[in-house]
């Protein structure tokens, strides 16, 4: 008995001991994890450089008010960027010990989120850009126009509600400009054109960026487009909103938790689309004119603006179980549509789609390493 007594009670000490040191390191390791993630910090062998102001944003009729506000962003070298109407800010990655070169190839990324959620700053894109800087890429992490009702503390980061597909486009473009003839010539990056990528939301919109370019009487935005695009990135884009597989559920009253939840899908899509809640694009879908509606959703559908002009692409989906049609929140259709309309239009592809995955998991690498092939093969000479 005593005996086990002394295995009880050292296992006990034991355990204290290692509880106390966990406790009173846990202050130094936050500490350590805070500093390594503050402004223009050195992060896995990654230096950031962070809140750099892009802009200014226009104002277009009938299309919302733009946020203004004054800005300043902080230049790596210590100078400053002063923009007098912008609400928008990007983060720079770029390896420590390469820093920046003349022929850095640059990588743009933006965030998905179902275009309502602010921008991820540290979250698990990380991990991706890292793979990109480790490839030699200068990595650009931007936010853009929400269409949510952001809190205060949202609109530091992220911009005015309620904006549309065109407001979000129309920044993607300020920042093209701003990279272009600002941003890069101060680091002394000569590249030409850039890749363009990003996840869900975030991909839908860089897929109708990208192929606006070379097909701009689509979407018919007069979108500039002074830092072209190269090729571009798309993983778990919805490509054809005016699909059944997708539009459903809004189009059709299929979503669950009945109408209240019905009608709010309506007034956000609407929203999104440009029109204001009480416009005639949430009424017809209440009164269930969907075909009418799938006219306008086909307009901002990245499937509808394929060409044999249209750039480059990667594209990476997921499925949640062998014949899936879902995985869990954009149809798997999206895949199999988009490489069936760049293969008919002879438009160079790399495509993958894994089983087993939710929603964008599983295959950074893979997309890292296509990215890093696709610079290698000259697409952004």
């Amino acid at each position: 008995m005593n005996a086990l007594a002394r295995v009880f009670s050292s296992r006990f000490r034991l355990a204290l001991l290692t509880i106390g040191l966990v406790v009173a390191l846990m202050p130094a390791a936050f500490a350590a994890f805070s500093a390594d993630r503050r402004p223009d910090a050195v992060w896995q062998g990654v230096r950031i450089y962070r809140d750099i102001a892009y802009g200014p944003r226009g104002d277009a009729p009938g299309e919302g008010e733009g946020y203004k506000s004054a800005a300043t962003g902080k230049h790596p070298d210590g100078r400053s960027f002063h923009t007098h109407r912008t609400g928008q800010f990007f983060d720079v990655l770029v390896g420590e010990k390469t820093g920046f070169r003349s022929d850095s190839p640059v990588y743009v990324n933006l965030h998905g989120g179902a275009w309502c959620q602010p921008f991820d700053k540290d979250g698990e894109s990380f991990d991706f850009m890292k793979m990109l800087v480790d490839r030699g890429f200068v990595v650009v992490n931007a936010n853009y126009q929400l269409q949510n009702d952001v809190t205060d503390a949202d609109r530091a980061l992220s911009c005015r509600p309620h904006a549309a597909f065109c407001d979000m486009l129309r920044d993607i473009d300020d920042l093209g400009t701003f990279l272009k003839n600002d941003f890069l010539p101060c680091v002394g990056i000569k590249s030409r054109k850039c890749a363009i990528g990003g996840g869900s939301a975030g991909a839908h919109l860089v897929m109708l960026y990208a192929y606006d370019q070379d097909n701009p009487t689509v979407l018919n935005l007069g979108l500039r487009h002074d830092f072209r695009v190269g090729f571009v990135v798309d993983v778990v884009g919805p490509v054809d909103l005016a699909s059944r597989d997708f539009s459903a559920p809004f189009l059709e009253h299929q979503l669950p938790f009945g109408s209240l939840f019905n009608e709010w899908a309506v007034d956000r899509l609407a929203i999104l689309l440009g029109f204001l809640v009480e416009d005639d694009l949430s009424a017809r879908i209440k009164r269930g004119d969907v075909e009418g509606v799938r006219k306008i959703l086909a307009k901002y559908s990245p499937i509808n603006l394929v060409t044999p002009k249209t750039v480059p692409t990667i594209l990476a989906y997921c499925q949640l179980f062998p014949f899936a049609k879902t995985d869990g929140c954009v149809p798997t259709s999206s895949y199999y549509d988009l490489c069936r309309r760049l293969k008919e239009a002879g438009v160079p592809y790399e495509g993958d789609i894994r089983t087993f995955h939710l929603h964008g998991t599983g295959f950074m690498t893979w997309i890292a390493d296509c990215v890093a092939e696709f610079e290698r093969k000259g697409y952004l000479k």
